[in-house]
Parts: C-alpha cells; sequence; structure tokens
C-alpha cells in the first residue's frame, strides 16, 4: 500500500511539474506578453561613427501595448517607441545628449507624421523564412520613390499579438514584423529577431517616463535632422 501511495504520488508530482510548463501559463499559452529581442546593424554604413550606433532593440509586449527601446554606444542617444495596441496611442521619445523631446500621437493622426518618410507598396509573396524559431511570412515592400531599393519584410502570426502595424510605414501589413529594415537618423538600419521569451513583463516596461518636453512634429522632425548630421560628422 506505501508503495502504491509514493508511487502514485510521483506520477502526480511529475504530471503538475508537466503541466505547469510554458504551455500551461495564460500568459505564456497564449503568447500575448514577453519580448523580443533585436539584432541591429546598418548594412550600408562605414567609418569610425559606426561604433556609436545601436547594435540591438528590445521589444516589451502584452495584450494591451507595447515599448521599443533602441540606444546608442554608451546611451548618449536613445529612442522609445510606446504602442498602444488597445487605445492606438503611440508616442516617440528621443533623449540626446542633455536635450529630451516627446511626440505624443493618436491613430488618427500618427499618418501625419509619418507622410514626412517615403510611401510603400507591399507585394506579398509565399516566401517564409525561420527567424528567431517562429515561421514568417515574406512581403516586399516597394518605395515610391525608384532611387530606393526594396525592402524585405519578415512578419509572423506565432506570436499573438493583433498588429497591422498601424503605427508605422508598413500599415497593413498583419503579424509581427522579426525582421525589417528602417530609417533611423537617416540611416538605413536593419532589425532581424534573435529571441523571443514569452513571460510575464514587469510594469515598469510600459511606463512611460517624465522630464521630456513634448513638441509637435515640426520640432520633433527638426530635432531628428539635427541628429542625422551628428551622425554623419
Amino acid at each position: 500500500m506505501k508503495k502504491w501511495l509514493v508511487f502514485a504520488s510521483v506520477t502526480m508530482l511529475c504530471t503538475l511539474l508537466i503541466s505547469c510548463g510554458e504551455g500551461s501559463l495564460p500568459f505564456l499559452k497564449n503568447k500575448k506578453e514577453g519580448y523580443i529581442r533585436y539584432e541591429v546593424t546598418f548594412p550600408y554604413e562605414t567609418g569610425l561613427m559606426l561604433q556609436f550606433y545601436p547594435k540591438e532593440m528590445m521589444f516589451y509586449f502584452n495584450e494591451e501595448q507595447a515599448h521599443a527601446v533602441l540606444s546608442s554606444a554608451y546611451g548618449v542617444v536613445s529612442t522609445d517607441f510606446f504602442i498602444g495596441q488597445k487605445d492606438e496611442f503611440f508616442s516617440h521619445y528621443l533623449k540626446s545628449f542633455s536635450e529630451k523631446k516627446v511626440l505624443h500621437m493618436h491613430h488618427t493622426n500618427v499618418h501625419d507624421w509619418l507622410k514626412r518618410y517615403p510611401d510603400v507598396r507591399l507585394e506579398s509573396t509565399n516566401e517564409t523564412m525561420e527567424i528567431a524559431g517562429f515561421k514568417c511570412k515574406k512581403t516586399i515592400a516597394h518605395f515610391m520613390i525608384d532611387s530606393l531599393p526594396t525592402i524585405d519584410l519578415y512578419s509572423t502570426n506565432e506570436i499573438a499579438l493583433k498588429d497591422n502595424n498601424w503605427w508605422n510605414k508598413f500599415d497593413g501589413l498583419d503579424g509581427v514584423l522579426m525582421g525589417y529594415e528602417v530609417n533611423l537618423y537617416g540611416k538605413r538600419m536593419r532589425l532581424r529577431a534573435t529571441e523571443v521569451k514569452f513571460e510575464k513583463q514587469d510594469p515598469s516596461h510600459f511606463v512611460r517616463p517624465e522630464g521630456y518636453e513634448e513638441v509637435n512634429f515640426e520640432q520633433m522632425d527638426k530635432a531628428l535632422k539635427d541628429l542625422s548630421s551628428s551622425f554623419s560628422d
């Protein structure tokens, strides 16, 4: 009888351990909360300034919001994007040396800001690629300006975020971007996801920082152009 009880107890314990794996916890099973780590490269840049460019980006997310963090070497320049997936409120924070500026937008006017960047036409393909363990569909972004090369976009629906990229130039693209290119500080930046982890996130990741001067489109545009010039020098 004792042996049977011991066997039953061990069996139950093993069952509990297995059932408490990642697949059984609600925020893990649904893949709605965690972070994505991206490797950041600048394939078209050379020179001494390259050492100061960002090397990675962190993207924290849950069902209602996301926070992307990008910082240059030594933290001299940092950019934070806060995306409200539920309230569709978007904020662009920029810290450059001692200056701190923030641009707040809603989905109703975010595209007025994005008009400052070249328009793209999205072309779906049947090609796929595995990135960081996730199957990603390839979409080609054609710039409406012929002088700019196309961009290969890789997005996945295996992360349970309802994101059609309303807050960036790839509006309408379904799924979470795992590989793409974008212009930052006037430079062509390439991002590739290297790690995805589903786990409960510290609420502090989604708290928008204080102490930033709120600016309008023109003021932020000027700040970004000045920053681009400093990176070119």
